[in-house]
């Protein structure tokens, strides 16, 4: 998705907090349906990259270095401010 790739995708662990069905991928359990979304993409080139660049935009947004380096320094701060008593 980071590189603006359309994914098709299972519904499983945090797949449905970041693909929307349809707008920045598919996601599916049902192996027809996967292999349809496949063939989708493979033959509409325009719906591959608008799903691509949707995918792309998600990342940017949800996932950018910024946010990840400022959860990573809330948790070690929190971390940090435990005390032992052991």
């Amino acid at each position: 998705m980071s590189c603006g790739c359309a994914v098709v995708s299972t519904d499983t662990c945090m797949i449905p907090e970041v693909i929307e069905h349809g707008v920045n991928g598919f996601i599916t359990n049902n192996k027809e349906q996967m292999k349809q979304h496949l063939v989708d993409l493979l033959n509409d080139e325009n719906l591959a990259k608008e799903i691509g660049d949707n995918a792309r935009k998600t990342i940017v947004e949800k996932y950018s270095t910024k946010q990840f380096v400022d959860q990573w320094q809330q948790a070690l701060t929190q971390a940090a401010n435990i005390v032992f008593k052991g």
